[in-house]
Order: structure tokens, then sequence, then C-alpha cells
């Protein structure tokens, strides 16, 4: 499993706009994606520099504030993280619409 440190946008009532976490950033599945975290654990100056190198090179890493919802875990004064479902992302987009507004599919089929 690839890791690698990450700086990612956290969107949470309690917290300011631009308010951001160090972590350790996982791709656990084939699509490539870094889509899991935990909190980061630097134990070193070399373990700062690399995390420090890898967040110059990525930027504020945005996927999880996109993809999920996050609430305040219990007890470590961290995050708990909920990817959201197709249908979440869907409710949300057509809130988006007039009453008056009708939806069509396009079928870009054979």
């Amino acid at each position: 499993m690839k890791w690698k440190y990450g700086l990612i946008k956290i969107e949470h009532p309690s917290v300011e706009d631009d308010y951001c976490e160090l972590v350790e950033l996982f791709q656990t599945g084939a699509s490539g994606e870094y889509d899991a975290f935990c909190k980061a654990r630097i134990n070193s100056i070399q373990e700062l520099n690399s995390a420090y190198e890898d967040v110059e090179k990525d930027g504020v890493n945005y996927w999880f504030s996109k993809n999920g919802t996050f609430s305040a875990a219990k007890g470590d004064n961290f995050w708990d993280w909920e990817r959201n479902t197709p249908s979440d992302d869907l409710d949300e987009s057509l809130g988006n619409l007039d009453d008056d507004m009708e939806l069509y599919a396009v079928y870009g089929g054979d």
C-alpha cells in the first residue's frame, strides 16, 4: 500500500474556513487515489522533512472535503471521515434546481 504525507482541508462547523491537518495518506484501492488517512506520526527530523517535501509538492488536498463529511472523533482530538454516497452527491446537486426545471438523461450508447 502506497502512502505519503498530506495536508488535507477540513470542512466542519467547529473550525475556521482555512483549517487543514497534516496526515498520512494511503492508497487503498485500485483507483490510484489516496482515499484514506490517519493522523501524521512524525518522530524524527527526516520524517518532518519528508512531510514538508510531500506537502510542498502536492499543496493542500481537497479530495476528502469534496468527497465526504468530517466529524470530530471521540477521545483523540482528531477527525472521523465518511465518504459521500453517490446519492448524496446527486441530492446536493439537485438542490440547485428550480421547481419548474426538468431533468433529462442523455444516452451516449451505441
